[in-house]
């Protein structure tokens, strides 16, 4: 027995029609978004969720960090100001058990406050990072800029890594820093030393 076109074509319509039915089914293929993150800089990830507050948790250990940033730095003998990109890098270095952070905040030089980076605090998983970003363009911190950044865990855990990092390019000129925190305050003894 010979198909017709028009027998062809309407099998054809039927297949196509499961098929969509088929990829477009919340069963199938429906992925959850993340929520969005309200914190400058910051991407929704699986390992970086917003949390509402911190007021519940059974707090083991914690610290506040104190992180220098340089927004611009003074070159040659007549201080040619350099300007530079920095990036507020936070990372979990326990393997086992999240951070959250409740505070990152960045200063100008004189001490005041420019930029809350939080609207609410953000849980970070293990082994996972997260960064904030202040433009090459954004000179508001002047020279000598600096963040503060606290968290707190509700175990012990391995004390993360916070550090600036300052990068700029002009001309043939390239230069690039590194700023490690600096630890003003624990919470707890329920810190392991970080890396």
């Amino acid at each position: 027995m010979m198909k017709t076109p028009t027998y062809t074509a309407f099998t054809l319509a039927i297949a196509l029609f499961l098929l969509v039915l088929i990829f477009t089914s919340p069963s199938s293929c429906h992925r959850e978004p993340h929520a969005e993150i309200h914190a400058p800089g910051v991407k929704t990830r699986k390992a970086v969720t917003e949390i509402e507050s911190t007021a519940g948790m059974k707090v083991v250990a914690g610290q506040t960090i104190y992180v220098p940033s340089y927004s611009s730095i003074y070159t040659a003998d007549k201080a040619n100001t350099f300007y530079l990109a920095t990036t507020l890098s936070i990372r979990n270095t326990d393997r086992n058990q999240p951070i959250v952070i409740t505070t990152a905040r960045y200063y100008d030089q004189d001490g005041e406050v420019i930029r809350d980076y939080l609207k609410k605090p953000l849980r970070i998983g293990p082994m996972a990072s997260i960064e904030f970003f202040v433009p090459e363009s954004d000179t508001s911190g002047g020279v000598s800029a600096s963040f503060l950044v606290e968290w707190v865990a509700e175990q012990s855990v391995n004390a993360p890594h916070v550090e600036s990092v300052m990068i700029g390019a002009a001309s043939t000129q390239g230069v690039a820093l590194t700023s490690p925190g600096r630890v003003l305050s624990d919470r707890s003894r329920g810190i392991t030393p970080g890396l």
